[in-house]
């Protein structure tokens, strides 16, 4: 019986402190591809850019 009430807080910051480990994990990931994600923005809004200008082009 006093095992179990020992072990128990034990377990319950050990399982708290795999959760926070996970989060942080989590929070680098999400940045990441919040990075990627405008990263490839920009170069898709480039794109567009240069294909109008080209169009225009083509067209004078």
């Amino acid at each position: 019986m006093n095992d179990q009430l020992i072990s128990t807080p034990r377990e319950t910051v050990q399982i708290q402190q795999e959760g926070q480990a996970a989060r942080q994990e989590a929070q680098v990931q999400m940045r990441q591809i919040e990075s990627d994600l405008k990263q490839a923005l920009i170069e898709n809004a480039a794109n567009l850019r240069w294909r109008r200008l080209e169009l225009l082009a083509s067209i004078v």
